[in-house]
């Protein structure tokens, strides 16, 4: 998981679980990993961290570009975390394309979460993912 913000009133964190959500973007907020602003049980007012899964943030970042926090206390200078490539598992190379996100086959329940469908142009290589970086 990628930390995208920090949020620091249930406003902000309003205003933000709407963007994440009309994109399709899961996101965790608080040490709580709470799913949505009426589960988070941190205090707003020490801040409150909102995390994305890795391949989701150029996603997220495009869905923020509408977000204004009316409350942000994130001194300016804070740079912003550098993306990470998407490498294909078989051959390694970072020419991936994301083609959509799919239902989880395994999941039964109406809300199953979604998975990342992806092709490497490199090797033709197709696959789908939760879109966590594992440790190999």
């Amino acid at each position: 998981m990628v930390e995208i913000c920090t949020v620091w009133s249930q406003r902000d964190a309003l205003e933000l679980q709407t963007l994440l959500d009309n994109a399709g973007i899961p996101f965790f907020m608080g040490p709580e990993k709470a799913s949505g602003v009426a589960e988070v049980t941190s205090n707003f007012a020490d801040g409150v961290t909102v995390h994305v899964m890795r391949v989701g943030v150029p996603w997220a970042r495009q869905a923020m570009q509408a977000y204004e926090p009316l409350d942000d206390q994130t001194p300016k200078d804070q740079s912003e975390p550098e993306d990470l490539p998407v490498t294909c598992p078989k051959c390694k190379s970072t020419e991936v394309v994301f083609e959509e996100l799919v239902p989880d086959q395994a999941a039964t329940a109406a809300n199953a979460p979604l998975k990342f469908k992806w092709i490497c142009e490199s090797c033709s290589h197709e696959w789908e993912d939760d879109g966590i970086v594992k440790e190999e």
